[in-house]
């Protein structure tokens, strides 16, 4: 149950939970957590159950959290589907855990690279499978955005990015070894250059002519938009949304291939509609949130990016770092 070391991800389904797989990191995604996060945002008091705004996706992913969530699991009755889903995808969760836990064990590591990444509204269940022992680092907004709405953009960005190296320049294209000091330095949060040379595999920049990068984003390890910056000089251009664009549009397009080789479906089985690139933005990074609503990226959901912590066969306490 590992990914190949020279894929950015591949997905398999078990039961009702689809999960990314990669070398850096896990992302669990249920897909019954629309209908449960619904659940979990009609449950806030303060919202009326029977206001037409419930169908809006983003209104949800607002309101569905982990105590709202609880709230639901504890009502009485219970409600035998939002059990039995809630059953079904925590013994998925558990026994991925337990798997890397054990492959860590039988393989003598004391240490690991991976993360995960879980909705919060599976916080408390987290709380009981892993017996306490993990470590939250952060705590995101999921966006995503569907390859039907980034082939309607293809002509336009294509067209927009030919202006700007003919008028500006400016030229679109891969991240390479000597661009990652720079994307490093300036990323808000702070990875290892190991980890720098990972995101660069999938990526995209504009340089000037004289080959200096100026706005980029590379690929995280459950395969989401990374690092996304432009320079301050270089703002205001349109430079940011091209290039978070352009990369999202690699990313469905290797999504894509890969479903339909690794996956064993057929092109027609995977609708653009439904196959989707997304990003992580922290809670508190508000103006980046906002950023990807002009983008045309739509909210679905809070996310937790988490490590677990066990004990090493000395007893004192390690981490999956």
């Amino acid at each position: 149950m590992s990914a190949p070391s020279d894929r950015p991800h591949y997905r398999f389904k078990e039961g009702v939970v689809e999960v990314t797989l990669s070398k850096h990191a896990t992302t669990f995604y249920a897909r019954c957590e629309p209908a449960l996060m619904r659940a979990a945002a009609l449950e806030d008091e303060d919202n009326n159950a029977s206001s037409p705004i419930q169908a809006n996706t983003e209104w949800v992913a607002n309101r569905a959290t982990t105590e709202n969530f609880s709230k639901v699991l504890e009502r009485k009755p219970i409600d035998p589907i939002v059990h039995g889903h809630c059953q079904n995808v925590v013994s998925v969760i558990s026994n991925i855990l337990d798997y890397h836990s054990a492959e860590r064990s039988r393989e003598g590591k004391v240490s690991s690279d991976e993360f995960y990444c879980i909705n919060d509204i599976w916080k408390h269940q987290l709380t009981s499978i892993a017996k306490g022992d993990f470590q939250i680092w952060s705590k995101a907004v999921k966006f995503v955005i569907n390859e039907e709405d980034l082939l309607k953009n293809e002509p336009l960005i294509r067209e927009r990015c030919e202006r700007l190296e003919r008028e500006q320049g400016l030229v679109l294209g891969p991240m390479v070894e000597s661009d990652i000091k720079l994307m490093l330095e300036l990323n808000t949060v702070q990875y290892d250059e190991g980890y720098g040379r990972f995101m660069i595999k999938n990526s995209v920049c504009f340089r000037t002519e004289d080959g200096n990068m100026v706005a980029w984003a590379g690929t995280h390890g459950d395969f989401s938009i990374a690092a996304l910056h432009v320079l301050p000089a270089y703002r205001s251009m349109g430079l940011g949304r091209l290039v978070v664009n352009s990369l999202a549009l690699a990313h469905v397009r290797l999504a894509r291939e890969i479903l339909t080789t690794l996956g064993g479906k057929n092109d027609a089985d995977v609708p653009a509609s439904k196959l989707v690139a997304h990003a992580d933005c922290v809670v508190e990074n508000l103006p980046t949130m906002l950023f990807m609503e002009r983008c045309g990226w739509h909210r679905i959901g809070i996310y937790l990016w988490f490590e677990l912590t066990y004990k090493r066969s000395n007893g004192t306490v390690g981490k999956d770092v």
